[in-house]
């Protein structure tokens, strides 16, 4: 009778030896997500993810525009400003102020029709145009 108590208990131990019991740790198990944890075996749900274009720690991973917009589309226009769109070829006119980067007189037009030109010789004595 002993010997059968033994030898049950034995299988008992040797089932219990081949079938540990694996304790559960929650935590996140994706190995993307920044909180990700190594021991966890158990996704309790926690896991938290970079924002689009960033990483962990915050550094933009998609490039920034000339703005400093990560993932942004500003470019340096024709007369190398950021984000203005100028697509004049002369950018001297634009840097004159008389014309804005479209190519349109943004000044007074003189009595030639110069753009921010000084020719007065149409101008009466009160300063009207042909007056």
């Amino acid at each position: 009778m002993y010997k059968a108590s033994y030898i049950i208990i034995l299988l008992l131990l040797c089932v219990y030896c081949n079938n540990p019991q694996i304790s559960e740790v929650p935590g996140c198990t994706n190995k993307i997500a920044c909180n990700f944890d190594e021991s966890a075996n158990l996704d309790d749900g926690s896991c938290e993810f970079a924002e689009e274009n960033y990483d962990c720690a915050g550094n933009c991973t998609a490039g920034e525009d000339c703005a400093g917009v990560c993932a942004g589309f500003a470019e340096f226009d024709a007369c190398g400003i950021c984000g203005n769109g100028c697509y004049l070829q002369d950018c001297a006119t634009y840097s004159n102020g008389f014309f804005d980067c479209y190519g349109d007189c943004i000044a007074e037009i003189d009595c030639s029709g110069v753009c921010g030109g000084g020719d007065i010789s149409c101008l009466d004595c009160c300063g009207v145009p042909n007056g």
